[in-house]
């Protein structure tokens, strides 16, 4: 299911089920939806104005109750014995009665919105609901009368002169928890961010009846401990496997579906289209993103470094809100100037050539922690802002935006504390060049401008990118709120052209690349071409008779797709080229002839590319002893006598 079947967004954060089979969505940040059996239809529900958002800050609850969400910001629901729905934010808790006809949002913790961010969700056998909290630890609230009681890291008392310290009373390792569980028998277990799993023994009353979902049933489904023999006959849920080769039926299938998608012109397509987030780059970007055009952050301050293959300047300026005191400006951090850190962004072998040749590093120390930031940790987190903000120019065709974020200190004291709240829009709400901060007019004409996308960067220690579909030539601005976190960083915005292919589009530092308008052209003529072609292909459309016809077929109209709707294949081709890649890796078997294996190992390749594989792309080019972009924009090097960069030959790694 996903927004194409109604939901508000592709982005899941949590789920719950009641009695009656309804299904509750919690989205990433667009709020709540549900759908009744047979689910076929979904219903949203959102906050009237979002925290740090398109409308700025709503109005607080001050530490009580008011109709409504408290927030889009989804963190965990849970259907309580009597129906009701419990939905956990940013900014306190939902609390759905009537099957969530009519909401209470409920701050309770602290009279700061922030201060109620909850995560975590459970029920005890007496009805009181648990709730584990950024900053105040757990929390117990009994719904029926609204007592409230806090589990918090004790501190231990300050020892008097001449005594030993006294112990410290049994407490939480940490205040910060991520979940929380009840058993049947009365315990509470607690799992922090720092502190480790906690148990609280005895904390509840145990259970004395089922019904509830914390409640251990007195007879198992099934019981290890009488051995394997008795589980014979029983069935299991399946554990997550590889999922097998698609079927000629579902290959027909998914040719039917294809069939449907509609030409749509260009100017007509959605202008953005937020994409999955990439965890499995890291800072190994050479060669992988940013091949057209990249911004290091910060990455020579007080000034970024530009990379790529683009002829053209991309126009941004970068500065933070105006909610901060006064001279205050955007901020040019370079933390580590030198490490291994993979999650830290790879310094280009040009550049990192020339910090060698002068003894600053070493080819074996070759990453650089650099990025903006808001100054945010100078300002309380009950501040809304000061934020990010950006507004760049895209070059005309579609582009891939990716925004690299990693939280290097994540794991310690307020620096976890990060959880931002993006939004894109489409516009230029500042005049390009040097700015400290955007003018009040400037930030009117940022919230007037029309949203977009929207999207949510929360628990990024491991380092992630951030994607879009955005669509040139126009402007786009941007914000990542602080979201009440400790501050606002960013490391790199990067783009790279929808129609770069796999085989034949490797492109080094210096070498011709077609412009922007030669490829618009190019990509006229072929539109032409495919409303000719579909106009015959809809009227002969049949199933095909044989998985190989229908994995052909396939294939080619996946490539017509991307040319009569671009925006429709960025967003839904993903499992189109899994199952492809599926069918592929099951077909390369050790006796199959050399030319039909080299030809199934290039559209596996292909297929990775797609889905933002790019280890295994990689791989596949090197069967095909073609050399890598990654091996390309490696092999770059400085001339420091003549002042210019040069390419050795390429070496795969």
């Amino acid at each position: 299911y996903t927004r194409a079947d109604g939901l508000p967004s592709d982005q899941i954060y949590a789920l719950a089920v009641d009695k009656r089979g309804r299904v509750w969505v919690g989205t990433e940040c667009d709020g709540l939806a549900w759908s009744d059996p047979p689910y076929r239809r979904w219903t949203a529900v959102r906050a009237a104005a979002e925290r740090s958002g398109d409308s700025g800050e709503a109005p607080g609850l001050n530490g009580g109750t008011g109709p409504g969400l408290p927030s889009n910001l989804s963190n965990d629901l849970l259907v309580l014995r009597d129906g009701t729905v419990v939905y956990s934010t940013n900014y306190g808790l939902g609390i759905g009665r009537g099957g969530g006809k009519a909401w209470t949002g409920w701050q309770g913790l602290l009279k700061q919105p922030y201060a109620n961010y909850c995560r975590g969700l459970a029920e005890d056998p007496s009805g009181r609901l648990w709730i584990a909290t950024r900053h105040l630890g757990l929390a117990r609230l009994d719904g029926r009368t609204g007592d409230l009681k806090s589990y918090r890291k004790a501190w231990p008392p300050k020892a008097k002169p001449g005594e030993p310290p006294p112990e410290v009373p049994p407490s939480l390792p940490d205040d910060y928890v991520f979940d929380v569980a009840v058993t049947g028998g009365g315990d509470v277990w607690a799992g922090t961010y720092g502190g480790g799993l906690a148990r609280l023994k005895g904390a509840v009353a145990p259970a004395k009846s089922a019904g509830s979902r914390s409640v251990v049933s007195a007879k198992p489904p099934f019981d290890h401990a009488q051995g394997p023999e008795a589980l014979e006959g029983q069935s299991f849920p399946s554990l997550p496997a590889p999922a097998a080769p698609p079927t000629l039926d579902e290959l027909n299938a998914m040719l039917s579906d294809l069939a449907k998608v509609p030409f749509v012109p260009p100017e007509k397509q959605p202008a953005v289209v937020r994409l999955d987030d990439d965890w499995l780059t890291r800072g190994n970007w050479l060669g992988r993103c940013g091949r057209y055009w990249a911004c290091l952050c910060a990455f020579v301050s007080p000034q970024d470094y530009y990379y790529g293959t683009s002829q053209e300047a991309v126009k941004y300026t970068a500065m933070i809100g105006p909610q901060c005191e006064q001279f205050d400006s955007i901020r040019y951090w370079i933390h580590w100037l030198y490490t291994q850190n993979p999650n830290t962004l790879e310094i280009p072998t040009s550049y990192l050539d020339s910090r060698v040749q002068r003894g600053l590093t070493t080819w074996a120390v070759n990453r650089r922690q650099a990025e903006w930031d808001d100054h945010g940790e100078v300002y309380p987190m009950s501040k809304d802002g000061p934020h990010l903000f950006m507004t760049f120019q895209v070059p005309e065709g579609g582009f891939y935006l990716s925004l690299y974020f990693f939280n290097k200190d994540g794991h310690t004291g307020n620096n976890r504390f990060r959880d931002y709240a993006i939004c894109v829009k489409e516009g230029k709400f500042s005049e390009v060049g040097y700015a400290d901060t955007p003018t009040q007019e400037d930030l009117a004409r940022f919230h007037r401008l029309p949203t977009v996308a929207r999207a949510r960067m929360r628990d990024f220690w491991g380092g992630v990118y951030k994607r879009f579909y955005v669509r040139g030539p126009r402007w786009y601005s941007l914000r990542i709120a602080r979201n009440h976190s400790f501050n606002t960083n960013l490391s790199a915005f990067m783009l790279d052209p929808v129609e770069w292919g796999v085989c034949g589009r490797v492109h080094g530092v210096e070498d011709g690349v077609l412009s922007r308008e030669e490829i618009a052209a190019a990509q006229r003529v072929l539109r032409d071409e495919y409303a000719q072609r579909r106009a015959v292909f809809l009227k002969r459309f049949t199933p095909a008779v044989s998985a190989e016809e229908a994995v052909e077929r396939l294939a080619s109209e996946l490539d017509w797709a991307m040319l009569r709707n671009e925006a429709w294949w960025i967003e839904n081709s993903g499992p189109f080229y899994t199952a492809l890649a599926r069918w592929y890796r099951s077909r390369l078997k050790p006796a199959l002839a050399k030319d039909s294996q080299a030809l199934m190992t290039e559209r596996l390749a292909s297929c990775y590319y797609r889905l933002g594989l790019y280890r295994p792309w990689e791989q596949g080019l090197r069967l095909l002893d073609i050399t890598t972009p990654r091996a390309i924009h490696r092999s770059r090097r400085w001339n420091a006598e003549k002042g210019r960069t040069y390419t050795i030959e390429p070496q795969e790694k």
